[in-house]
C-alpha cells in the first residue's frame, strides 16, 4: 500500500467550510452525497465562499441552475465532464437548504474576513468584485477587463 500525500483546499475565508462537509453532517445518504458531489463538481466549486454571493450573505442564485456558468470562483482543476441527473439538481438544492439555513437560503453565520496567499489573489482568480461602500459590482470580461 502507497502513503500518497494529497494536496488540501483550504477555507478562502473565515467561518468557511467545505460543501460536502456539510452535506456528510447533515444528511446520512451515499447516494444523496453522489448526487451533490456531481454538480458541486460540474460547477468545479469546493467551499461554501465558492458559492456565496458577494455580500457573503446568501446562496448565490447562478448555482440553482439546472446548467454550468460561465465564471469561475476558484484555480482548482478536476474533471470537466459528468453525467448529471435532472434530479441530482433537485438532491443540491435540498443541501443547500442545510447549509444557507435563513430566509431565502441565507447564511445564519456569515463569512469573514478573507484569507488570501496575496493581497492581490482576488484579481487572478475571481469574476466578481463589489467595492467596499458596496455601491459597484464589477464583472471580469476579459484578463484585465472589467464592466
Amino acid at each position: 500500500m502507497h502513503n500518497i500525500q494529497h494536496a488540501e483546499l483550504s477555507p478562502k475565508r473565515d467561518n468557511n467550510t467545505a460543501i460536502m462537509e456539510k452535506v456528510a453532517i447533515q444528511l446520512d445518504s451515499k447516494t444523496h452525497w453522489k448526487a451533490v458531489n456531481r454538480v458541486r463538481m460540474f460547477h468545479k466549486v469546493v467551499n461554501i465562499s465558492n458559492i456565496t454571493s458577494a455580500d457573503r450573505k446568501a446562496l448565490d442564485q447562478v448555482f440553482l441552475a439546472g446548467n454550468q456558468f460561465l465564471g469561475t470562483r476558484n484555480n482548482s482543476g478536476g474533471p470537466a465532464k459528468h453525467h448529471i441527473l435532472p434530479s441530482d439538481y433537485t438532491q443540491r438544492r435540498k443541501a443547500m437548504e442545510y447549509i444557507f439555513t435563513g430566509q431565502d437560503l441565507t447564511l445564519q453565520v456569515l463569512l469573514e474576513n478573507w484569507n488570501l496567499v496575496e493581497v492581490q489573489h482576488w484579481k487572478e482568480y475571481w469574476d466578481w468584485f463589489v467595492t467596499p461602500d458596496k455601491e459597484f459590482l464589477y464583472f471580469r470580461v476579459a484578463a484585465q477587463t472589467w464592466n
